[in-house]
């Protein structure tokens, strides 16, 4: 059985650089990250440059092509039970990666950051800047912390430099003004 693997999808997984899974899920057959439902031993792995595409038993009869259509949003993630505990880790922060050079910046200015929205989207500065609050996921840097909104860690799962606002940056955006 030979399953092909249309050029938008290949792209995707380039791009992403990680796993995909073909999975049973609530609308039919859903693209998903190995991240959302994880591959297990008796899927049909196809690979994809340096990364795979791992279609489950079930579904690899009933498949002859990886299409975008495959492809499960945020929100269909969400609503499904059957990504549920993705949903949750999610949620709680524990899907969230830090970058080495931010882990440096934190315990380099030996404080503590915290991401929020901002003008130009997700923005990293100084608690100083903008405070935290109890709703807050708290991320462990050392002796420091990240703080991210309950808003922003749906969305987050990696934070580097190109979240840090500079000082310009925080001068000319409303959100930061007190």
């Amino acid at each position: 059985m030979k399953i092909l693997v249309d050029d938008g999808i290949q792209e995707m997984v380039l791009r992403e650089k990680h796993d995909f899974r073909i999975c049973t899920a609530c609308m039919g057959p859903a693209l998903v990250s190995t991240e959302v439902k994880p591959a297990k031993p008796t899927d049909i792995a196809i690979p994809v440059g340096d990364y795979n595409i791992y279609v489950s038993r079930i579904q690899a009869p009933y498949i002859c092509r990886i299409t975008n259509d495959m492809i499960y949003s945020e929100d269909e993630i969400d609503s499904c039970p059957a990504f549920y505990d993705y949903s949750d880790r999610k949620r709680d922060g524990s899907l969230v990666t830090v970058d080495e050079d931010v882990e440096k910046m934190i315990l380099d200015s030996k404080q503590d950051y915290r991401i929020c929205t901002a003008c130009d989207g997700p923005a990293l500065v100084p608690t100083d800047v903008k405070g935290p609050k109890a709703t807050d996921i708290v991320i462990p840097v050392g002796d420091y912390h990240i703080y991210i909104s309950r808003i922003q860690v749906r969305h987050i799962r990696r934070i580097s430099m190109d979240f840090v606002y500079s000082k310009e940056e925080i001068e000319s955006c409303p959100a930061f003004r007190k």
